[in-house]
């Protein structure tokens, strides 16, 4: 077996859970990523942080406005033999 750390991050104007919601869609997207080429994954265990940030847009005149960033770190655990 092999363990692997996988990570995912966002950062969402508005509430925390927006931001958790986004971090948790590309936590999903990799574990399923993941499920495709192996015969299982087994998730051993995670962590998560949310803190407050000034969130900027794209443009160059948008403003900061409050929101969230979301770290998730997830454990991972694969077959070794790649199937």
């Amino acid at each position: 077996m092999t363990h692997i750390f996988l990570y995912s991050t966002a950062t969402e104007v508005g509430e925390p859970s927006a931001a958790l919601q986004s971090a948790v869609q590309k936590m999903h997207d990799l574990v399923a990523d993941l499920e495709t080429k192996h015969r299982f994954v087994a998730v051993q265990g995670h962590s998560h942080t949310v803190i407050p940030a000034q969130v900027t847009g794209t443009s160059l005149t948008s403003r900061p406005r409050p929101g969230y960033a979301v770290t998730l770190t997830t454990v991972v655990e694969i077959p070794t033999d790649n199937t």
